[in-house]
């Protein structure tokens, strides 16, 4: 290689991330237990010049949206001796919208709007279920088992990426 080239100098990024979470938690020395909710409002965009040819950028973006998340969860402990046992479920619901992407031409200056489409997914239950046997005073064998949901991110529903020749 004898030079490098710049891809994507994002000029900026901003983004606020809002949110709440209440729960109800009772303990006594051999049984805990905790119920819940949370939510989570991420709003965010980028801003950059991309498709470079000879060492300039030939466009400008302007990309991103608003995500909501909302979840309901409940979490169980037992100690018995040695043994300590915990299980957990939760459910979330999901959504994006008011999603942007404007591309413009710097050449020509002409607006490429592309309208991102608006998501809504309610989640399916996940679940965690896990053990621990305390051997000694700092051994213990563990075991746990659980599924999750992660929503995508703000970049990865609304903003396209590169790396090598796969476009994202």
């Amino acid at each position: 290689r004898v030079c490098t080239t710049v891809a994507n100098p994002q000029l900026a990024t901003p983004a606020t991330r809002t949110g709440f979470n209440a729960a109800i938690r009772h303990q006594t020395p051999a049984f805990e237990w905790e119920i819940g909710l949370d939510a989570r409002r991420l709003e965010g965009r980028a801003e950059e010049y991309y498709r470079y040819m000879n060492g300039q950028p030939t466009r400008f973006r302007v990309a991103g949206g608003v995500s909501e998340l909302f979840g309901l969860y409940a979490q169980m402990t037992r100690i018995s001796g040695p043994w300590t046992v915990t299980g957990a479920i939760r459910g979330e619901s999901w959504r994006s919208f008011d999603g942007q992407r404007i591309e413009t031409d710097l050449a020509s200056s002409q607006n490429l709007p592309i309208s991102p489409p608006n998501s809504t997914k309610t989640a399916p239950f996940s679940a965690r279920f896990g053990t621990v046997y305390a051997l000694s005073g700092d051994i213990n064998l563990r075991f746990a088992a659980y599924n999750g949901f992660r929503p995508p991110s703000l970049n990865e529903l609304y903003r396209p990426f590169r790396v090598g020749n796969d476009v994202t």
